[in-house]
């Protein structure tokens, strides 16, 4: 996506079923969001167990449930909407 040339009132959304991720391919996973220029991601079936934090790009809540790994809701709310 060019950002340069990209609508800039336009929210970019990106969701994808991971089926599992691991710590190291969600931060693969955070770069590419941020070189692509998402404001918000969902990634469903993480198969991880924390609750929420943020990081230098993004605020991150996730609904990971340590007794049953199959579920797990993850939102990335970039850092960039709260300057909007």
């Amino acid at each position: 996506m060019q950002y340069l040339h990209s609508n800039k009132r336009r929210l970019n959304i990106w969701q994808w079923n991971c089926g599992g991720i691991s710590s190291s391919r969600l931060d693969e996973v955070k770069a590419w969001l941020v070189l692509n220029h998402v404001d918000l991601a969902i990634l469903v079936e993480t198969r991880m167990t924390f609750a929420q934090w943020s990081d230098q790009h993004w605020h991150i809540l996730h609904s990971g449930e340590g007794p049953n790994r199959g579920k797990g809701i993850m939102v990335l709310i970039s850092n960039r909407l709260q300057s909007g």
